[in-house]
């Protein structure tokens, strides 16, 4: 972790599962802050990965 980001590297097809192991809902974004304390910063970038 770096000046309080974590950067996770993973494969394409595999993000979708790496966002599941860290418990992270990408089609709930605008939950409160202290209900998911991490937050996805390219979601532009992953969202074609994603299953619908």
């Amino acid at each position: 972790m770096v000046q309080g980001r974590l950067s996770i590297t993973t494969r394409a097809a595999l993000v979708h599962y790496a966002l599941q192991l860290l418990h992270i809902d990408p089609y709930s974004l605008h939950v409160k802050p202290e209900a998911q304390q991490i937050i996805i910063e390219n979601m532009n970038d992953i969202k074609d990965y994603l299953f619908e």
